[in-house]
């Protein structure tokens, strides 16, 4: 029961955040030539710089 949930709450990220971010990023990244760093920001996924981090 709760491995079936698991895989159901994991399948549902997956496709519902993470296949969007992918055809937005592969969009972005063919059409605007953008990197990955600036794509993340468009996508309000980056919080500030990385050198903060750790």
């Amino acid at each position: 029961m709760l491995a079936g949930a698991l895989l159901s709450a994991t399948l549902n990220l997956v496709v519902l955040a993470g296949l969007p971010f992918l055809l937005y990023a592969m969009w972005l990244r063919f059409r605007c030539r953008l990197g990955l760093r600036e794509i993340a920001d468009r996508a309000g996924l980056r919080q500030g710089q990385a050198r903060y981090i750790g």
